[in-house]
């Protein structure tokens, strides 16, 4: 079996580190991902999934309340 490479750009969708986890999670939706970059202007802090989002809500975690970076751990946050 051959590997097809393809030339289409992939869009990273990203979101800075001061916004809510309820604007992360309409973002996933909008971009129809499970992952999220998370910046500091143009410095990548890491990433969020899903599964972080939810895991905040069973908490009983107001997502409007909780800020992106708040979410980030020492398992996705970038080195450097």
């Amino acid at each position: 079996m051959n590997a097809v490479m393809s030339r289409e750009t992939i869009e990273v969708v990203c979101v800075e580190w001061n916004q809510t986890a309820a604007m992360a999670e309409a973002r996933m939706r909008a971009g129809g991902c499970d992952l999220l970059q998370v910046l500091d202007g143009k410095r990548c802090l890491g990433h969020i999934t899903r599964a972080d989002i939810d895991r905040c809500r069973r908490h009983g975690n107001w997502l409007d309340a909780v800020l992106v970076v708040d979410l980030l751990d020492e398992r996705n946050r970038s080195v450097g």
